[in-house]
Order: C-alpha cells, then sequence, then structure tokens
C-alpha cells in the first residue's frame, strides 16, 4: 500500500512537495523557495521615510 502518491504541502509561506518511489523505497522532498515581493505600501514607507530625513536636515540647516 502507498502512504503518499505525491502530496504539495505549505508551512511557512512555502511551498514543498513530496513524491515517493513505492518500487525503491525513496522519498524526496523538494522546495520551491521563491524571492519574496515587497508590496507597493512597503515602497511608500520607504519613500516616507526618506522624506522625512530630508525635510528634517533640510530644517536643521
Amino acid at each position: 500500500m502507498e502512504a503518499f502518491p505525491n502530496c504539495i504541502l505549505r508551512a511557512m509561506g512555502q511551498l514543498f512537495e513530496v513524491s515517493y518511489d513505492r518500487a525503491k523505497g525513496d522519498v524526496w522532498l523538494t522546495a520551491a523557495i521563491a524571492a519574496p515581493v515587497p508590496e507597493p505600501s512597503q515602497y511608500a514607507l520607504l519613500l516616507a521615510g526618506g522624506a522625512f530625513l530630508a525635510a528634517r536636515r533640510f530644517r536643521r540647516g
């Protein structure tokens, strides 16, 4: 009896594929790791912080 033919798991925001070869008794765990893409709000926060620091430095002279 085959425990699992192929499973796709999601853990900690990552995708993992588990494969099982019944003939050989091998188990593979494959991770699909993708680089995180920042949200537009993160870019806005970065620009707002830069503008705040520039304005503060400008006012100090």
